[in-house]
């Protein structure tokens, strides 16, 4: 899908959009990026504070090997591993779909 919002900092970028089938009130987090030089500086945490004062509810999924993983957990409310990938979820408390369903 077209990404139908952004945020970007000088060293981190995220990218949102809406796919098919994945209910419209559930923004898909197609990338989420800090370049190397600024990992450690609370550049991921600044720009997921800004993106999740625009998106109350969110999925994304990182490969299961990916080491992002720990942070993703920490920062999602969901996750569900499916082969490969686990698929992280950020709800609010209006949020009611089949989990498992929006993420195969």
């Amino acid at each position: 899908g077209e990404p139908n919002a952004h945020k970007t900092l000088t060293n981190g970028c995220a990218i949102v959009s809406r796919w098919d089938g994945v209910p419209e009130h559930l923004p898909v987090l197609d990338k989420f990026a800090v370049s190397e030089l600024a990992q450690g500086d609370g550049v991921a945490q600044l720009l997921w504070n800004h993106l999740t004062n625009d998106f109350k509810n969110m999925v994304w999924r990182s490969r299961a090997s990916n080491p992002a993983c720990a942070w993703y957990m920490k920062h999602s409310s969901a996750s569900i591993r499916i082969g490969q990938w686990n698929v992280f979820f950020l709800l609010s408390g209006d949020a009611s779909f089949d989990l498992y369903e929006v993420a195969k």
